[in-house]
């Protein structure tokens, strides 16, 4: 990890320069974005058994009308009323960093971290711990058909979002149509940028892992006109204990055929357990401005072992799906895709309780271009296991010049919640505006009002409005160089050529 600040330190400095060394060059990206919010929460609340009474409903209720769980035997009862209003803010600063030119050939280094800092009281708002996060930062040497990386950097694919401090070396043969890849490191937490041991990772409490885990893969494809073959096998070992995390394999298919047909479909496979994960498969066809896709597909989400949701066996769920996209003539495109689920038996017995477990879900939206205008409306419907829901979004955009845009929005989103003793009506309307002040500085401003009912019985029907503010900048620079044709060692970044 020294290293590794070492590293972002040395290319944060570079970019500092008021111009290039020699032949160096660089380009950077700020983002300065603020955001204001009050809001109310819930606050639990208990009350002695003997106080509470039978309300309306027949259930019961304190005396000012909040309804109440109590338990056989238990002196109190619990409930939830509305908790105090919340002021929270968070100002975010993000850098991103390209430094190359630094008399190695094919030497480059790449660095990508936020600072954010909450302006609320205490937790008010999440993600700003710790302050400053390293997503990436590593150097990169391409030499001919060979990548190299060092440093903290992710790999993404079918296997999901794996990010690690390590090294990756991957090759490429355009003459062959092969590629492929091999990394390893230290990994770090699922969905974040920082260690499994890391002290804003707390609420894990005493199951923390006390030792970061071991991430080992690699990546192979072949890509011969019309057929896209790639695997990937991924494992996470446990050095303290010397027992895997994870260990799984999968791989993705594509073949452009005739007339616009295509077919689509890949897989995963869990080692350990012995299950299959996601699954899919589509067929599709384009030919002008139309564009069909039908398919089906299995999901099944994935617990790494070392959690306790590594004990249990995850139900998946299958599907069917289709969608179609249309351009009549310019300007216009309209949208449209449906699915039909159900889940696989759970074996588990649920006394005195009938539960749905089978759904389906349907959208569409279009949008059209007229002029300096951009008008588009959506609408999606989704009736299944735990709720429904239903609701409308709309927007109307507006350019005046190529410098200029506002944009107006709102909608509607109406949840009737099969588990949960209410349901929501919520809507919202906003305003954003965005302007380019020059080639290298863009500034950003909005707000959002959002108005929600809650239809319950009780005392308990309490809204969740809230006004949002939004302000942003963004600011893009570098040396000249950057302004002429890509380097190498920029187009030829991993990513592009090894999935």
């Amino acid at each position: 990890m020294r290293h590794l600040r070492l590293l972002t330190l040395a290319a944060l400095s570079l970019v500092g320069l008021s111009g290039p060394l020699e032949a160096q060059a660089y380009r950077v990206r700020l983002d300065v974005r603020g955001q204001s919010v009050g809001y109310r929460g819930i606050a639990r609340d208990s009350i002695a058994a003997t106080a509470v009474v039978t309300g309306s409903s027949g259930g019961l209720e304190t005396p000012d009308g909040f309804a109440a769980a109590c338990s056989p035997g238990s002196e109190y009862c619990s409930f939830y009323r509305p908790g105090p209003k919340v002021d929270a803010g968070a100002l975010t600063t993000t850098a991103d960093v390209t430094v190359w030119g630094l008399g190695v050939e094919g030497l480059s280094l790449h660095a990508t971290a936020r600072l954010g800092v909450g302006l609320g009281g205490s937790n008010a708002w999440p993600g700003t711990d710790p302050a400053l996060q390293l997503f990436e930062g590593y150097a990169q040497y391409v030499r001919r058909a060979v990548t190299a990386r060092l440093g903290r950097q992710f790999v993404t694919s079918r296997l999901g979002y794996s990010g690690f401090d390590g090294g990756r070396v991957s090759w490429k043969s355009h003459d062959l149509g092969l590629d492929a890849a091999a990394y390893g490191g230290w990994s770090l937490a699922r969905a974040a940028s920082v260690p499994i041991t890391s002290p804003s990772l707390n609420p894990l409490s005493e199951y923390q892992p006390r030792q970061r885990f071991v991430l080992a893969g690699a990546a192979a494809g072949w890509r011969w006109y019309p057929i896209d073959l790639r695997i990937r096998y991924e494992r996470e070992i446990d050095p303290s204990v010397d027992r895997l995390v994870g260990e799984r394999v999968g791989g993705d298919a594509v073949i452009n055929g005739p007339y616009g047909l295509s077919l689509v479909a890949g897989g995963d496979f869990d080692l350990v357990s012995g299950l299959w994960g996601n699954a899919e498969g589509t067929l599709g066809y384009a030919a002008g401005r139309l564009a069909v896709r039908v398919g089906a597909r299995q999901y099944r989400p994935y617990f790494p072992l070392w959690t306790i949701w590594g004990a249990f066996s995850p139900v998946p769920y299958s599907a069917t799906f289709g969608s179609v996209s249309l351009g009549p003539f310019d300007g216009l495109s309209l949208r449209a895709s449906g699915e039909q689920y159900w889940y696989d038996d759970a074996e588990a017995d649920v006394p005195l309780a009938n539960v749905e477990t089978s759904g389906w879900r349907w959208n569409g939206d279009g949008s059209l271009t007229y002029g300096s205008w951009l008008f588009r409306l959506g609408y999606q419907r989704d009736e299944g296991p735990g709720g429904k829901s239903n609701g409308w979004e709309g927007s109307v955009g507006f350019a005046p010049t190529p410098a200029l845009t506002v944009t107006a929005r709102g909608g509607n989103l109406f949840r009737a919640l099969e588990f949960r003793y209410s349901d929501s009506d919520l809507w919202f309307v906003g305003l954003e505006g965005v302007y380019r002040l020059s080639d290298i500085l863009r500034a950003n401003v909005g707000i959002v009002r959002y108005d929600e009912w809650r239809a319950r019985p009780d005392a308990g029907a309490f809204a969740w409005d809230q006004l949002r503010l939004v302000a942003g900048l963004s600011f893009v620079f570098g040396t000249p160089a950057d302004r002429g044709v890509v380097p190498e060692v920029i187009r030829r970044m991993p990513e592009a050529s090894v999935r």
